[in-house]
Order: structure tokens, then C-alpha cells, then sequence
């Protein structure tokens, strides 16, 4: 089976390409790669997120759950910079560009950590680098996401969340939701 980019450690080349993106009406400069979901350009279901969503909160605690390179960890950093973003993926590579990606445009309120397949955080002591644990009692204040569609299309022959019985992505975002994220308020 061809590498996926939800593999956490990518065994495809490392070939990094810059690219110049307009994320909330912010120029930036960031870097892709290779073994990164839309690892050439900000992917059309990102554009459309961006251009339709809400503002996001001015300050406290926002999830990208499943960041890639960053395009949307950026644009929620950009658009609110008093805020916490805190980006998540299962790929290390994805990470290191995020964090790459954060300070090369200045956004100091971006947190990178890594997630398991079940989306679950890893623990201190397995965050890959430029990695951090999420506080266990941070709650969010909105949470975006372009989740995969092209593996989750197909019924859940191979889910990678236990228990899951939904077959559709957006029944098993929901149920992760349910099973993972405690109501803020």
C-alpha cells in the first residue's frame, strides 16, 4: 500500500518546496513537503474553510486538528493573534513544518503536538521535536479542521478509532468529538 500522509513517520524524501499563500488576507511565505496532506498547495476543501468559516474567537484556546504544513493554523493565528492555536497531526513531518511555517511568518501563538491515529495527544516523552502535550484540562473555544476526505469516503473497513461504528467521516467526527472533547462549558 502507498504511504499515506497520515503515516507519523513519512518514509518518503523530505523535498522541500516554498510556496507564497494569502491565508486570511496575510501573505505569507511557507514551506511543503513530500509524506504532507496538499504537500504543493493550499488544497481546495482548506480554501473553502477559510473563505466560509467564522471568525474565530480574538482569544482563548482554538484547535486545527489534523494541520498539515499549517495553512489553517496560520490563518487562525493571523486572524486572531491573542489567541492560543494549538495544531495537531499523527505526522511529524507535517509538525515540523507547521512549526517551521509559525515562526518564519511570526506566529508565536501557534503550539504544535502530536496525536496518535485515534487522535488521542501523545505524552511528553513522545512528542516528536518543536512538540508539546496539551494541558489535560484545556478546553476549546472553536475547533477547525479539513478532514480526509479521500480515505473516508469509502465505508470504514479499517477505522482507526476503536469502537467506532460509523461508517461516513462526518459520523465518526462526531463520535470522536462525543468520546474525546470534554463540553467547555
Amino acid at each position: 500500500m502507498a504511504e499515506q500522509y497520515f503515516s507519523a513517520e513519512p518514509s518518503s524524501k523530505d523535498v522541500r518546496r516554498t510556496l507564497n499563500v494569502t491565508l486570511q488576507g496575510h501573505d505569507a511565505q511557507v514551506q511543503v513537503s513530500n509524506g504532507v496532506f496538499s504537500g504543493s498547495r493550499v488544497d481546495l476543501g482548506t480554501s473553502v474553510l477559510l473563505k466560509h468559516a467564522p471568525e474565530p474567537p480574538v482569544s482563548g484556546n482554538v484547535l486545527d486538528l489534523g494541520c498539515g504544513w499549517g495553512p489553517i493554523a496560520l490563518a487562525l493565528a493571523f486572524a486572531s493573534p491573542e489567541a492560543n492555536v494549538w495544531a495537531v497531526d499523527v505526522n511529524e513531518r507535517a509538525l515540523e513544518l507547521t512549526h517551521v511555517n509559525a515562526e518564519a511568518n511570526g506566529c508565536r501563538n501557534i503550539h504544535t503536538t502530536q496525536v496518535d491515529e485515534t487522535s488521542t495527544p501523545l505524552p511528553a516523552d513522545r512528542q516528536s521535536a518543536h512538540c508539546e502535550p496539551i494541558p489535560g484540562d484545556l478546553t476549546f473555544d472553536a475547533i477547525w479542521s479539513n478532514p480526509r476526505f479521500a480515505s473516508a469516503r469509502r465505508p470504514c473497513i479499517r477505522c482507526s478509532w476503536p469502537g467506532c461504528p460509523n461508517s461516513r467521516w462526518e459520523e465518526r467526527l462526531i463520535w470522536w468529538c462525543k468520546r474525546t472533547l470534554a463540553p467547555t462549558r
